[in-house]
Formats: C-alpha cells, sequence, structure tokens
C-alpha cells in the first residue's frame, strides 16, 4: 500500500472512531428515543411507546442532535447508518 492509501486508511478509522465516540455518548434514553426515531416513529408516536411526554422527547432528541452534531431527524438517522456501515456492526 502507498503512503497516500495508508493515511486514507487512517483518517477513515479515525472518523469512524470519532463517529462511534459520539454514539457512546449517548444516554440509555436518549438511544431509546434514537432507536424509535430510526423505526420512523413521530414524536406523539414515540412519546406513547417509551410513556413519557412529548416535550420530554423533543429534549431528548435535541440533545441526541447536539451530540451527534446534526441538526435534524433526517441526518441523525442518516448518521447513525453511516456509523453502522463504516464500523462494520448491526443494529
Amino acid at each position: 500500500m502507498d503512503r497516500i492509501s495508508l493515511s486514507l486508511v487512517f483518517k477513515n478509522k479515525e472518523m469512524v472512531n470519532e463517529r462511534v465516540s459520539k454514539m457512546e455518548g449517548l444516554t440509555k434514553k436518549e438511544m431509546g428515543v434514537l432507536d424509535q426515531l430510526l423505526q420512523g416513529k413521530s414524536n406523539r408516536e414515540i412519546a406513547v411507546s417509551l410513556n413519557i411526554s412529548e416535550k420530554t422527547v423533543e429534549k431528548h432528541l435535541t440533545s441526541v442532535y447536539q451530540k451527534l452534531g446534526v441538526s435534524g431527524r433526517a441526518e441523525a438517522i442518516t448518521f447513525y447508518y453511516r456509523n453502522l456501515l463504516q464500523a462494520g456492526g448491526k443494529k
């Protein structure tokens, strides 16, 4: 492997590690809300499913977005699946 290829491999590994760290930074409750989001549920449906208020769902989602460095639902979902594929994991 040449130097350029090696530097790209290491850079990609660093990016994956950074993304994994961001996912690990989520609390259990935030992960629960994110999991529901990944299933395509609305805030109301998430609230009912987790037996919490919609306001609490909104607060958890805001925290998830901030921790992942995304600005909304679609980006959070994209971030999750990109991270999952690059880390070679399963949902």
